[in-house]
Order: C-alpha cells, then structure tokens, then sequence
C-alpha cells in the first residue's frame, strides 16, 4: 500500500518543479554598457554564409547592455534560494534601462536556472501590474486573455495563475 501512496507524491513533486519560479524583488544596481564593449554585442552585426561571403547585415537601434542587480523581496511561486541576482538584457533604443533603481519588479527563473525581469507598477484601480512586454517565455493566449489591458500590462495575480498552473 505505500508504494501507490508514494507514487502520487513523486509526481506532484516533478510537475511542480518544472513550472518557473516567480519572485518580487527590488532593483539595487543598473549598469550600463555600450554596443561592441565589455562583452555586449556590436550594434552592427554581419551574417556570412558557409563559405565565409556576407550575406546580410543587422543594425541594432538599442543603446547596449544592462547589467542588473536585484534584491529578492519576496517568493510569488517556488523557493527563494538568492538574495539578491545579477540580470543580463539590452537597454531600449532611447537608452534608458528597463527598470530604474528602486523600482520593483516580477522576477521569472525558469527550469534551467537563468532568470528573466518584467517591471511592475500600480494601476488606476491600485493592483500591481506586470508589464507583459518583458515576460519571458509567454503562455500562449496572453494577449486573449480577459486580464490584459490595453496598455499592455496584466495583473499580477493573473501572471502567477498563467505561470503556475500545469
């Protein structure tokens, strides 16, 4: 009998664990780096053939790279195990990082480890929102869904509900 008791728990278990983490945290530290320096990629990038010939060119109109540290505030979903992180990301066409120093954010580590920020804010009718432009890996039907709001943000709630639920 404790076989088939133990089975349903090993199961519940796995599923969890392959569902994302979702954290609240504070922006500590943003530091900016320019294209082509410190090891953020060059603003103007060609792609060549097998045979070595260019055979087409991106021009990248965001202003560099951003290194960010976070302060982890408080576990949405998953097991805190930093206290605080480092997030690599660009910084937008008019050079401003995406979140500013003491503002709060939506933090996401997914199975493999790597963590991914969404700026948050408070709306009109005073819940705290999710900008969904920066979640990662978005579950299909986002913008369907009832919660979205034309402004392009989502209640934070709903975020965890979509992130959490198998």
């Amino acid at each position: 009998m404790r076989f088939f008791l133990l089975l349903p728990l090993v199961c519940v278990t796995a599923t969890v664990g392959a569902q994302e983490r979702l954290f609240l945290g504070k922006v500590k530290q943003v530091t900016m780096r320019a294209s082509g320096f410190d090891g953020c990629p060059p603003a103007i990038q060609e792609h060549k053939d097998s045979a070595g010939k260019v055979v087409s060119v991106s021009v990248d109109n965001a202003c560099g790279c951003a290194e960010t540290t976070i302060a982890i505030t408080r576990a949405l979903a998953g097991k805190k195990e930093n206290e605080q992180v480092r997030v690599d990301g660009p910084v937008g066409e008019w050079c401003r990082p995406v979140a500013s120093i003491g503002s709060t954010v939506l933090l996401q580590q997914n199975a493999a480890g790597a963590f991914h920020f969404a700026p948050t804010s408070v709306n009109a009718q005073h819940e705290d929102v999710v900008d969904a432009r920066y979640l990662h890996d978005q579950p299909a039907g986002l913008r369907e869904d009832p919660a979205y709001q034309r402004d392009g943000t989502i209640p934070l709630k709903r975020v965890v509900e979509l992130y959490t639920t198998p």
